[in-house]
């Protein structure tokens, strides 16, 4: 896999054998036709690597998709299910979870469509063509019965992986984030970077990457108690990471609560501006920087979220920014069922309604976004049975 950069645009290739080899000109086209328009650049990345294994899986077993296509038959149904497993592959002997794996399967099923679409375009025999179009659609009805569900629903399967912390949770974790704490996990130079990071992403709905691309120019401290503003910053020249974080939802504004602001301000103020500790920092325009003043990675908010799970067990093992933001919107639920217990039915439904809208916004949803339910869905399910 590579990326290109050309005129500021990040692009991911998808290359056999070594870097420096020409990418895959088929794949390069669908890349350029079909995924660009519509996924950002590492969401891209990762349905490459679906297509390439999915190709690997096609020459081991000397599968020609077209001349499948041409006869009618495709991929069959016990071809999809060992597909199926062969995208659970990781590196060595690994294997990934099952929603990277429901990604991968259906990046490589929507490439078999875009490859066997103008095959099918090109037969001119009626009959042929028919016999075609019937093997497409038993070819996909298989998909769907034996492959993974689609990437969005594959996390509401697992009932065993709650993404709520409890109440003597989310009380260690804001006590072990704290400077100075002896509860603190963090080398001393890191502790106010990470309470900032942290303490945003308990607060804040936002993803990893909206964080890992937050800029100084985006913080109002002029207000009370001021304010942030996400933006969609795609293919940005001043970021030189190899994966470029970016919003995957909606630009939008959050107001701070007085303690992310003051832990921010202080962050950026006082201890970013320390050239012995961050020498390279006042080169880049992003918040959040490593130990040499270099814009953080994704790695570096893996490592900060390890510390703190082996310093302290006790708190979700799962535990990652993905996993506050799903945090945050189970307590803005259960923070409206509580508002509304005592409200008239008809000032009950619209508080709730508008509180949705809020919580919409706040995500960076789109309005119609079935999500406020699915990342609520684990204090849905304790107020379903807790208000029965």
């Amino acid at each position: 896999m590579s990326t290109g950069d050309a005129a500021g645009e990040r692009l991911p290739l998808l290359c056999w054998g070594d870097r420096f080899s020409p990418p895959d000109p088929l794949v390069t086209r669908y890349t350029l036709t079909a995924l660009r328009s519509r996924l950002v650049p590492n969401s891209i990345e990762l349905a490459l690597r679906g297509i390439a294994l999915g190709m690997m899986f096609c020459e081991a077993r000397d599968i020609n998709l077209v001349r499948r296509a041409v006869r009618g038959t495709m991929l069959t149904s016990a071809e999809l299910g060992v597909l199926h497993d062969f995208m659970r592959r990781g590196r060595r002997t690994e294997v990934v979870n099952r929603t990277t794996a429901a990604q991968r399967f259906w990046a490589f099923i929507r490439y078999v469509e875009w490859i066997i679409a103008p095959v099918i375009d090109r037969i001119t025999n009626d009959n042929n063509r028919r016999v075609a179009l019937e093997g497409k659609a038993a070819f996909l009805r298989a998909a769907k019965a034996i492959g993974p569900k689609r990437e969005s629903s594959v996390a509401e399967e697992n009932p065993g992986e709650t993404k709520m912390m409890t109440p003597a949770q989310r009380e260690l974790f804001l006590r072990a984030i704290v400077p100075g704490s002896p509860e603190n996990p963090f080398r001393e130079d890191l502790q106010h970077r990470n309470y900032a990071y942290l303490l945003t992403a308990y607060h804040l709905p936002l993803r990893a990457g909206e964080l890992l691309g937050l800029k100084a120019a985006d913080l109002d401290f002029s207000g009370a108690p001021g304010s942030l503003t996400v933006h969609r910053r795609h293919d940005n020249e001043a970021d030189k990471r190899t994966r470029a974080p970016a919003a995957k939802t909606r630009a939008r504004v959050l107001m701070f609560t007085d303690k992310v602001r003051g832990a921010i301000y202080e962050w950026i103020m006082v201890h970013r501006r320390n050239r012995e500790q961050f020498p390279r920092a006042a080169k880049t325009p992003f918040v959040f920087v490593n130990d040499d003043g270099d814009p953080l990675t994704a790695h570096g908010i893996s490592s900060i979220f390890d510390t703190l799970r082996a310093a302290h067990p006790s708190l979700p093992s799962n535990l990652s920014t993905h996993f506050l933001r799903h945090d945050w919107n189970c307590r803005w639920v259960e923070a409206v069922d509580r508002e509304v217990q005592h409200l008239p039915p008809r000032e009950r439904l619209q508080h709730n309604r508008d509180s949705r809208d809020q919580q919409i916004y706040m995500n960076g949803w789109s309005d119609r976004s079935t999500q406020p339910e699915k990342y609520a869905r684990a204090i849905i399910i304790q107020l379903a049975t807790r208000n029965r």
